[in-house]
């Protein structure tokens, strides 16, 4: 019988972050859900970031630091290397960014999500469960933007199908059980992102719940602006319509991911989604209108009106079939 509230280990990649760390680290010690560990892994800053980390862990017990030793293996590898750390011994696993604000009922309002999957699904099936967030200033003033990382559609298979081509589940906002780190703690190299693999192999094999509270400040500065920022602007919106090679690279991307999921994990997936994903990898490489049709048809879209006008742009040319 699982513990009325078990621990949750906290995922922390951590590289030259000494002028927000403080906050992040707070933040989580206001934590309502206080059955926590807190994983911290630095991968060779040259700021303070391991002093602070050293203070912290000198009075709260449940922070553990790893330090990276080798040359900086960047943000997949560090988190990567959190999740073999942690291995099997939590029942769930959270990632955290060293530079954002949790809201202090965040984990609380996660573990409750998941125990609605466990007690819709069961707990031995990969589960996730994400949330929305506030974008905010570097000095934590709310920038009015309404995040919406909903999938499109209302279906089950609306997330496990909106992966093909966009990845809407953000790391920071993460819950995941055991089951799922055991099948996705090794990332391949083509996924640039940990969070994009933990989704698609949540989606593919197990289930996922979004939450559409917002259970995190996610704060925006210079060295971590994200895309609807940084390509806000007119000119380099139409510069995006345009670049037509750096789109088939993405689109080119996009189905490598598809193809290894099935390739790995085919084998678990319901025949239904198996040829899904199989058919998309198929008319991707062709492009044209079988590509157009299949996106139609199976009602695939990106987020917003600019995002699927690039889409079929890049759909119409295909990667090619390597």
């Amino acid at each position: 019988m699982r513990a009325e509230n078990p621990p949750v280990a906290i995922l922390m990649a951590v590289f030259n972050g000494e002028k927000y760390l403080r906050g992040q680290l707070d933040s989580i010690l206001l934590q309502s859900y206080t059955q926590w560990e807190l994983w911290v892994r630095d991968d060779g800053s040259t700021d303070g970031s391991l002093a602070i980390v050293h203070e912290y862990a000198a009075r709260a017990p449940g922070i553990k630091l790893l330090v990276n030793e080798s040359p900086r293996q960047g943000s997949l590898a560090n988190f990567s290397a959190l999740m073999d750390a942690a291995g099997d011994h939590f029942g769930y696993y959270m990632f955290c960014d060293q530079d954002d604000v949790w809201l202090p009922g965040k984990i609380a309002a996660a573990m409750a999500g998941m125990k609605r999957l466990e007690g819709k699904f069961g707990a031995k099936l990969p589960l996730l469960v994400y949330s929305n967030f506030t974008y905010v200033t570097q000095d934590l003033e709310k920038i009015p933007l309404r995040v919406d990382l909903s999938p499109p559609g209302n279906k089950a298979d609306a997330l496990f199908k909106s992966l093909f081509v966009q990845n809407t589940v953000y790391g920071c906002t993460m819950l995941f059980n055991q089951p799922l780190l055991s099948l996705g703690k090794a990332i391949p190299a083509a996924f640039s992102n940990h969070d994009y693999w933990l989704a698609f192999v949540a989606a593919s094999c197990g289930r996922t719940l979004h939450l559409t509270e917002s259970a995190i400040l996610y704060r925006q500065h210079a060295a971590n602006v994200t895309s609807p920022f940084r390509n806000s602007g007119i000119k380099a919106r139409v510069a995006r319509l345009f670049d037509s090679s750096q789109l088939q690279r993405d689109m080119a991307q996009k189905r490598l991911q598809c193809e290894l999921v099935v390739s790995r994990f085919g084998r678990l997936m319901d025949p239904g989604s198996r040829a899904l994903i199989g058919e998309f990898v198929r008319v991707a490489g062709t492009g044209g209108l079988p590509m157009w049709r299949f996106l139609v048809r199976h009602r695939i879209w990106r987020k917003t009106m600019l995002q699927n006008v690039l889409l079929f742009i890049t759909c119409w040319k295909g990667t090619g079939n390597t």
